[in-house]
């Protein structure tokens, strides 16, 4: 294409989701483009160097081009790491919970923040999975209004973030989540 804009940044893909029989719409959050959605043509194809790439929850140096129709086209990728395959059983499944959570309780624009928060405490090594998703969805359902608690108060003050929860309170977070969540209909 002649006159496309290419542009080259650091990636997380969100979701991937099939739209042709090879070809697939990509949820991205990109460094200084934020949240957008993007085309890849062929990756699904078994002889393309982007299959492996594009899984949800891979950190990419991505490249795109503007299309003329003001939408992104991925054309390569370089994968630096996908959280999903460099955790344990239990902290998969809290990942995809802590995504789930960010799609259905936060708008698309406060998503990138919160996005942006979680990659930069993964790229500095700073997080325990567990005591992130636990924090975080207390501190979302808080803000919301789905939960009031003084207890949770206590087990997640300030000071005590800088160390691990407790086998207890991570039980009682957890009971704390699941029942505002339930009662909320989220």
């Amino acid at each position: 294409m002649i006159g496309s804009y290419e542009f080259n940044a650091d990636a997380i893909v969100l979701s991937q989701a099939a739209f042709s029989e090879a070809d697939v719409l990509l949820d991205l959050y990109v460094d200084g483009l934020g949240r957008i959605l993007a085309s890849s043509r062929g990756v699904k194809h078994l002889k393309s160097k982007l299959r492996y790439q594009l899984e949800p929850y891979s950190i990419i140096k991505a490249t795109l081009i503007e299309t003329k129709s003001n939408g992104w086209r991925l054309i390569n990728a370089d994968l630096y790491r996908n959280l999903y395959y460099e955790l344990d059983g239990r902290n998969q499944q809290v990942l995809i919970r802590l995504f789930d959570l960010f799609y259905r309780v936060l708008p698309p624009q406060e998503i990138i923040v919160v996005v942006e928060s979680f990659i930069n405490q993964v790229r500095a090594g700073e997080y325990d999975l567990i005591n992130n998703y636990l924090y975080t969805a207390s501190d979302l359902l808080i803000e919301l209004g789905y939960l009031s608690s003084p207890k949770r108060q206590e087990i997640v003050s300030s000071e005590l973030r800088q160390e691990s929860l407790t086998d207890k309170q991570v039980s009682y977070l957890q009971r704390l989540i699941v029942d505002s969540l339930a009662n909320s209909q989220l």
